[in-house]
């Protein structure tokens, strides 16, 4: 859930269109002259993530530790909640060899009770298009608008570049991140004031003031493009056992909430990679770091059963996230 919030933004109206193919028909049918595609092509998302370099940020050590540490106790299934979010992105045309975008996006609160899942409030659930409309003609530029459209134009673009397919596509791209990250720190912010119990969010919890400070609420990170550590505790990282952890570290990014945040490897990864297992856990900074960081470990160690199989990140995916994922996909 990583969106600067100091940048809240007035979003336009989601369009009601239940799919992709529903958002052709809309934009063939309200923009004149548009040539639509006429086959779905892969999402964006399948390319997220693909030009971004792997990168190591140094991080401040605040335990009282610089070796590996295993979490003592038995793991406690103490969460309330989980919360995730998805998102579907695709090009639905070009003008003038500028692609518009129909992105939707969807977050869902799960609510556990006698071990079964409910849906918390109603989960939030939008659509829309998004283009650069600097560089598109008046005429379009007038009938996206009337339908409702995300600029994606920046002010700082360079007017070669900005015509380029594929940077039109990334932009629209974060523009749908940015919308799937801003309903879930939404529900997040609702559950924090409202309930209190502890809830794990699928992804950083940093991207809010209210939520980065509240204690009930806890961050699971599942990808590992940047690592947050030293060079003395990457050796620790990736020499973690089943059931260890590393010392805990503060992160403060620029325009986001500082938290405590450690690793913890869920399974034994010897005849695998060097991150198979491991996840990264975001909580509220606190005085006494290392017991929180034991006590959250064992809450996220006992959500290892059961497995959160077919999905291919069964290894750090806790089964009611993506009992989550497919609660939106079925609804949205």
């Amino acid at each position: 859930m990583a969106v600067e919030q100091r940048q809240r933004t007035s979003y336009p109206p989601s369009i009601p269109v239940a799919s992709f193919h529903d958002a052709v028909r809309l934009l063939a049918h309200r923009v004149p002259g548009i040539a639509t595609v006429t086959s779905t092509a892969p999402t964006l998302e399948r390319f997220e993530g693909a030009h971004e370099a792997p990168r190591v940020i140094d991080a401040q050590v605040v335990e009282n530790a610089t070796t590996a540490h295993l979490v003592p106790g038995a793991p406690r299934a103490a969460f309330e909640a989980f919360l995730d979010g998805i998102q579907e992105s695709r090009v639905v045309t070009g003008r003038r060899g500028v692609p518009i975008v129909w992105g939707r996006i969807a977050a869902v609160i799960r609510q556990r009770s006698n071990r079964r899942l409910t849906t918390w409030r109603a989960p939030i659930v939008e659509s829309r298009f998004y283009a650069p409309l600097a560089t598109l003609d008046g005429q379009t530029r007038s009938a996206l608008t009337a339908i409702s459209v995300v600029d994606t134009s920046r002010s700082d673009d360079d007017g070669l570049v900005s015509r380029h397919p594929s940077y039109v596509t990334e932009q629209a791209l974060h523009a749908v991140q940015r919308d799937r990250e801003r309903a879930e720190r939404t529900l997040a912010e609702q559950w924090c004031q409202e309930i209190g119990e502890p809830l794990l969010v699928d992804g950083s919890i940093s991207g809010s003031d209210l939520v980065a400070s509240h204690r009930c609420a806890v961050g699971v990170v599942k990808s590992h493009r940047q690592l947050y550590a030293s060079a003395a505790l990457l050796d620790v990282l990736f020499a973690l056992a089943c059931g260890e952890r590393t010392p805990v570290v503060r992160i403060a990014p620029r325009n986001r909430t500082p938290v405590h945040s450690w690793y913890l490897r869920l399974r034994d990864g010897v005849v695998h990679d060097a991150l198979w297992g491991i996840v990264r856990v975001e909580v509220a900074e606190t005085a006494d770091p290392a017991a929180r960081a034991d006590e959250v470990s064992r809450w996220v160690l006992a959500e290892r059963a059961p497995l959160a199989l077919p999905d291919a990140r069964w290894d750090r995916m806790a089964y009611p996230v993506r009992e989550c994922e497919e609660f939106l996909r079925a609804i949205s």
